[in-house]
């Protein structure tokens, strides 16, 4: 998103939560206010692979403090290393993934396995009685 649009989206959100609280002079409600925008532009600014983590805090029954937001993100952060998208397995190495798939179905076609050390139909190499 352009730098332009990005900032008109921002003011006006920031426009709308600023009509949403009302005004005071409390010190202690100032500060939390102050906290809680913090955590409010953090999560603006994330990126979309984390707009479930975005919706699941927002629906909070109270707003969490910036660190518990970070503790959050942090964690979050390695669930995607582990899966690369929703619930996609992110592999070491694709090269072995692809080799090691070779024998299997095609997508639309129901084919018997293809055995690639002995090239017999029924088994894989992985059960190939030759070996």
């Amino acid at each position: 998103m352009e730098f332009n649009k990005f900032f008109g989206k921002f003011r006006s959100l920031w426009a709308e939560l600023e009509m949403l609280r009302p005004p005071t002079t409390d010190a202690v409600v100032l500060n939390e206010r102050r906290e809680q925008d913090k955590v409010f532009a953090l999560l603006m600014v994330l990126n979309p692979v984390y707009n479930d983590l975005i919706k699941h805090l927002l629906r909070a029954e109270k707003l969490p403090s910036l660190d518990e937001v970070c503790a959050q993100i942090q964690k979050e952060q390695g669930s995607l290393g582990l899966f690369g998208g929703k619930g996609e397995l992110v592999v070491a190495n694709k090269g072995e993934l692809a080799t090691a798939n070779k024998s299997y179905f095609k997508p639309g076609e129901r084919k018997s396995p293809v055995c690639d050390h002995c090239k017999m139909i029924g088994h894989f190499k992985s059960r190939c009685y030759l070996l």
